[in-house]
């Protein structure tokens, strides 16, 4: 399995996020999953875990899903591309209801980069836009970027901010934690099994 992982979070801007995609043995998976976004209550998602394999470079097509990952300089500087249908949900713990994830039905978009910065990779800045419905967000924060040369990020103490739970379909999910951690925000990641009780925010 290769993955690529982007992280984005800011202590002076209320939109963060994250993207991921995974191409494994047949399939790929891929995720965008946006808290803070005004007017926007609870989280945004988009996931697909039965996306085709790219054809070429790290671009996917599926029912209502396009999004792109281009490598411009290895390690240095990477483009992050979406033109999809996500859904609204209220609150972190919607998003295992069995079913999978129901809630209102909105467009999101990505035209981001992110640039290393000094002592990176992973650590960067993200800049670019986020479209939600017919709103444009303009970003610019600190991100980071994982690729295969770099370990998903773990726990992280701090003040937990939002809580975002991603169904695995194995009985187990991901949670990710949006934490004040001194005088930044990061996101956290672990692999949680059984029923959720997030502190969502």
């Amino acid at each position: 399995m290769s993955r690529w992982l982007l992280d984005f979070a800011s202590a002076d801007d209320p939109i963060a996020g994250f993207v991921r995609l995974e191409l494994r043995t047949d399939i790929a998976w891929y995720w965008t999953y946006l808290v803070g976004v005004p007017d926007v209550a609870g989280v945004l998602v988009v996931r697909d875990h039965e996306v085709l394999l790219p054809r070429q470079g790290l671009e996917i097509r599926a029912d209502g899903l396009w999004a792109e990952l281009t490598c411009e300089t290895p390690r240095e500087h990477w483009t992050f591309g979406l033109e999809s249908f996500g859904v609204r949900l209220d609150s972190a713990a919607d998003a295992l209801r069995p079913g999978g994830e129901i809630g209102d039905r909105v467009a999101v978009g990505l035209d981001l980069e992110w640039e290393v910065a000094t002592g990176g990779p992973p650590a960067g800045v993200v800049h670019g836009d986020v479209l939600v419905g017919r709103a444009r967000f303009e970003i610019d924060e600190p991100g980071a970027f994982y690729d295969d040369e770099t370990p998903d990020p773990g726990p992280v103490e701090g003040e937990t901010i939002a809580t975002v739970l991603v169904p695995i379909g194995d009985g187990t999910h991901v949670e990710r934690r949006l934490l004040r951690a001194a005088d930044r925000l990061v996101w956290s990641f672990s692999r949680k099994a059984g029923p959720a009780r997030p502190e969502a925010r």
